[in-house]
């Protein structure tokens, strides 16, 4: 699967990063003691009970995303106003009887005691 070859592909960059120890000046490369033990996709889907079953979904959204806008500067109305749109663009996107679906990639790793 394409979540697994990107997983490996994380971890072989990792075994070849050199992290430099500021005190003795010495490098190791501390991702190559990570093995894979398992890699899932897993699918969920954000809903709620109650009046509004996709609030906490947006409310995930909005977090994710606020301090990029906070960082652009808008006044306090600005982004309330902001907030309001993304709000009601959300709701027109999403059904709010089926939730929000949406996956991650879950890793497994195991850290060795020392290099192979």
């Amino acid at each position: 699967p394409f979540f697994l070859r990107n997983a490996r592909a994380a971890l072989d960059v990792a075994a070849d990063i050199d992290i430099k120890d500021a005190t003795t000046g010495t490098s190791t490369r501390p991702g190559a003691l990570l093995q894979l033990i398992d890699c899932r996709s897993i699918k969920v889907v954000t809903s709620e009970e109650g009046d509004d079953p996709l609030g906490g979904a947006f409310d995930l959204f909005w977090a994710i995303h606020l301090n990029l806008l906070i960082n652009a500067g808008p006044t306090t109305a600005e982004l309330n106003s902001i907030k309001a749109q993304a709000r009601g663009v959300f709701h027109k996107i999403y059904d709010s009887k089926k939730g929000v679906p949406s996956s991650f990639t879950a890793l497994c790793v195991r850290k060795r005691t020392r290099s192979k």
